[in-house]
């Protein structure tokens, strides 16, 4: 968990370096001691209850800051992989992007997100509990700290109307824009592909 723990900010950074620097000295059992620090740095986030989220635009950088989410379910998993569930409350009026459903007073979204995957799924319910859709972002693999969850949102990203149930990909000319502009390599381009073709069996 060195490089992942690094990633979380200024404090932990120095934290990790200080619990490095204890097991070199005191011959501590090194993989004990992460095990340690990842269920300690979990226990954090949970104990805050409200996650930040910071969707940040591969193509030209720009952060969105999304409206926070109550975490209602957490599980950190092997080698400090998380997975986290949230409940974001929808303000305001509008369209949902992409499934272009009315947003309504009392309407939420189970927000699922996974260090260790390429797809962010968003769940979205009236305030009766009625499936509205789903919205799938793809994107890199998301990075859960102190401060919060970071993504890199990747443009192309696939919808799933409650009236059909059958998953559309939208935007897949933003994902050829940004491999045209070397943003993203060859090998992140075709592993979103295989994604795509696997939407199905992910989803299931």
């Amino acid at each position: 968990g060195h490089h992942l723990y690094k990633s979380w900010g200024e404090d932990v950074s120095t934290m990790t370096d200080l619990v490095e620097d204890l097991c070199n000295r005191m011959k501590l059992n090194v993989k004990d001691v992460g095990k340690f620090l990842g269920e300690f740095l979990f226990k954090k986030i949970v104990e805050k209850g409200f996650v930040e989220i910071n969707h940040v635009k591969a193509l030209n950088g720009r952060s969105i800051k999304l409206t926070p989410g109550r975490i209602i379910d957490a599980r950190l998993e092997d080698e400090g992989r998380l997975s986290l569930k949230l409940r974001r409350e929808i303000r305001g009026r509008g369209v949902y992007d992409g499934l272009k459903i009315s947003k309504e007073p009392g309407d939420y979204d189970i927000m699922r997100v996974d260090t260790d995957s390429w797809i962010i799924v968003h769940e979205y319910r009236d305030r009766d509990h009625n499936l509205k859709g789903w919205y799938i972002n793809i994107n890199m693999p998301p990075e859960v700290s102190l401060r919060g969850i970071k993504y890199y949102d990747l443009h192309v990203d696939v919808v799933v109307k409650e009236n059909s149930r059958k998953p559309e990909v939208i935007d897949l000319e933003e994902l050829e824009r940004l491999k045209s502009a070397n943003i993203i390599t060859s090998y992140t381009y075709n592993l979103v592909l295989e994604i795509l073709m696997k939407i199905d069996k992910i989803l299931s």
